[in-house]
């Protein structure tokens, strides 16, 4: 099972992660920026491992960006991932333990795209499982490591001058403790640093995490692809590919209020639907609640997930801009959270931040 990804794989995936991540995680264009430097002769070679076949004493971890998804847009990056990641082994070294894979913490174009870079440079083979479900998340207290117990202490950070820094929380399994000390650190540093955090077995990887899933964003990113090389309507194909899903509308951006506040993107993007209803798209770096005039359709931890569809481009909400034309795809979330009672109740203080008190409106 495993696999040799080439570079046509490799964006496949990235087009396809940042799709399914639902407005956050990083562009597809940030994640091909990342990785031009890695190329060799135009071309890239991935390990990816599904984690059945790690070893029962081997261990995973995930390197993230963390910040707005603006500044990332905005930024070069790339050395704070080494950086965040060569700490985190020295933490784990004093464990007696050892890091074998890396992991992507979460989907996107950046966040995916930065693992495969250290998973290039260390030689470590990225495996095929994601920490928050399928999805991208605004906060470390939101994904699926910290639902299912998983300590996220030792955390490292790096920025890209060489500032670093390692914390340990109090208690090892308290992620919001953890996002608060990770958030502050990045403020002063452009609102962007790398990071390193939660040393995973393999029992984690296989059931705690979403094994499979960048397998399934290849397949998305394939769609895409092909939607785009044959001119294809990109909704239609996307759906054929992604599971149970629903078009929640199709319309043109009106306008797109986004502020760079305490390390996230805080906005409202407007869209005029094609069937003549007003829709909002609330997001605290990912889409967090949608709307329909004041109805809401649906809420976190389900995903709403937007394509250009005339430049087939998938969109984070950083590139929600006024006069695309795009289509937003319902999809439900992955069953480790919607199985796990507090699969919404994590979310329920960020909604809170957002001015939203309601309960959770599924898919």
């Amino acid at each position: 099972m495993t696999r040799i990804l080439n570079k046509k794989e490799v964006f496949d995936i990235l087009s396809g992660a940042t799709f399914l991540a639902a407005g956050g995680g990083g562009s597809y264009e940030s994640g091909e920026r990342m990785l031009a430097p890695v190329m060799v002769d135009g071309e890239l070679e991935v390990t990816m491992c599904h984690p059945s076949e790690m070893g029962e004493d081997e261990n995973g971890s995930p390197v993230f960006g963390i910040g707005s998804p603006k500044r990332v847009t905005e930024l070069e990056f790339g050395p704070e991932g080494m950086v965040a990641f060569d700490m985190l082994e020295k933490m784990a070294f004093f464990q007696q333990k050892t890091i074998s894979y890396l992991i992507s913490a979460e989907y996107g174009g950046f966040n995916t795209a930065l693992a495969m870079l250290v998973s290039i440079q260390t030689g470590k083979p990225f495996l095929d499982t994601d920490g928050s479900g399928g999805r991208a998340v605004p906060g470390l207290d939101l994904s699926l490591f910290r639902l299912y117990e998983i300590p996220v202490s030792p955390i490292t950070m790096a920025e890209r001058d060489g500032d670093c820094a390692i914390a340990f929380t109090k208690d090892p399994l308290d992620a919001t403790r953890a996002e608060k000390i990770v958030r502050n650190f990045c403020q002063p540093y452009n609102s962007l640093i790398g990071a390193a955090a939660w040393i995973c077995s393999k029992d984690h990887c296989l059931n705690s995490l979403a094994a499979g899933a960048y397998s399934d964003a290849e397949k998305v990113g394939v769609a895409i692809r092909n939607a785009k090389e044959n001119k294809l309507d990109v909704v239609a194909e996307i759906q054929k590919v992604i599971g149970e899903s629903r078009v929640l509308f199709r319309g043109k951006i009106l306008k797109q209020n986004l502020e760079v506040k305490d390390g996230f993107d805080w906005g409202v993007t407007e869209i005029e639907g094609t069937d003549g209803k007003t829709y909002f798209i609330d997001f605290k770096n990912e889409s967090m609640v949608v709307r329909q005039g004041e109805e809401v359709v649906i809420t976190v931890p389900d995903m709403a997930c937007c394509v250009d569809v005339d430049t087939y481009l998938p969109l984070t909400n950083t590139e929600t801009t006024p006069g695309r034309n795009i289509a937003c795809i319902a999809k439900p979330a992955h069953k480790n959270y919607t199985e796990h009672p507090r699969g919404f109740e994590i979310f329920r203080p960020y909604l809170e931040g957002m001015g939203y008190y309601g309960e959770r409106v599924p898919y």
